[in-house]
């Protein structure tokens, strides 16, 4: 017999909660997608890194490209953001 799951109520919004959301803009949100051959010793690390906000993808093949690109989307989300202040 199964346990039935317990129904996920809506999260008040506190203070707390709005913190995180300060905490975590979402001009700084990423998705980071990693290609089968990447390993955890990181002999093979490649893929695709995606900006939220913006939808501007880059494909990397190693480590330093990877953080290349992080540095270059944050500069440019963050420059966007002061931009529009």
């Amino acid at each position: 017999m199964r346990t039935p799951r317990a129904r996920t109520e809506p999260v008040p919004i506190t203070r707390d909660s709005q913190a995180a959301v300060h905490e975590l803009p979402a001009e700084k949100a990423f998705v980071l997608q990693l290609t089968r051959h990447t390993d955890p010793k990181l002999h093979t690390f490649a893929g695709r890194l995606e900006h939220l906000s913006s939808g501007r993808r880059v494909r990397f093949e190693t480590p330093e490209d990877f953080l290349a690109a992080l540095r270059g989307m944050l500069e440019k989300a963050v420059g966007n953001a002061s931009d529009g202040q």
